[in-house]
């Protein structure tokens, strides 16, 4: 069990649009959402980054699980610059 359908979903994605977020086919994506299959370790980490390009966290537990919760992440706010005196 995996957890791709349901992130997909989180992110609000067709198969095709996620496919082509993780540079995977949709038939791909198809296989790994309906039969389980083990998702490999390098899909795994391009699930993640596309999480975070659309902002939400997402860790290998995550995918690996067989209910993931995507959180939005934080934004980073910039460090402000002091003036010298």
């Amino acid at each position: 069990m995996n957890g791709i359908r349901a992130i997909r979903a989180q992110l609000g994605m067709t198969q095709q649009a996620f496919a082509e977020g993780i540079e995977m086919t949709q038939a791909n994506v198809s296989l790994y959402e309906s039969k389980g299959q083990t998702v490999p370790p390098g899909v795994a980490r391009r699930v993640i980054d596309l999480a975070g390009a659309h902002g939400f966290t997402c860790s290998m537990d995550d995918v690996y699980a067989a209910e993931p919760k995507l959180k939005r992440a934080r934004p980073v706010r910039a460090a402000r610059k002091t003036q010298a005196a």
